[in-house]
């Protein structure tokens, strides 16, 4: 009798204890859920400390624009290394699409990037060949409390494959 309650008993704190550890790593982990406006960032985002690119542009409602240079991919990966960045001026959130010459489907789109955050490596939808591209990154725009649209932007940079 006393060894049934000794296994419960034991059982008990095992569970007690998995909770608490399960309960320290929802709060300690890093914010994928903007708790204000209960919504998914992206998980893959970090805080960006490098500079702005010196093609980055102004916007109307004063929406910093990052730029873009010529940029390399690996031939036939579909993980590929690219910094997509919301500068932290900005008072918005970022999502990004990557779309080839003038293809309607996306290749790559973000989850929602926090201003001075970064994406830096990427899960292309699918491989591509050796070649020469025009790749356009489109930033669509979101205010953080209504997460209402606001202007977008298409930044047109030349992708070498190889």
């Amino acid at each position: 009798m006393k060894s049934k309650r000794k296994t419960c008993l034991s059982l008990l704190l095992i569970l007690i204890l998995c909770l608490l550890l399960f309960g320290l790593y929802l709060f300690f982990r890093p914010d994928t859920i903007d708790p204000s406006a209960n919504i998914i960032l992206d998980p893959s985002s970090s805080y960006w400390e490098g500079p702005l690119e010196e093609a980055a542009q102004e916007e109307q409602s004063g929406i910093r624009i990052p730029g873009y240079s010529t940029l390399h991919f690996p031939a036939d990966q579909s993980t590929v290394k690219m910094t997509l960045y919301n500068p932290e001026k900005n008072d918005c959130y970022f999502s990004f699409s990557l779309y080839l010459n003038d293809e309607t489907v996306p290749l790559y789109t973000s989850d929602y990037v926090r201003p001075g955050m970064a994406i830096h490596e990427l899960e292309l939808a699918r491989p591509l060949s050796s070649g020469e591209y025009t790749l356009h990154i489109r930033i669509n725009t979101y205010d953080p409390q209504t997460m209402a649209t606001r202007n977008s932007a298409s930044v047109k940079t030349e992708l070498i494959v190889e």
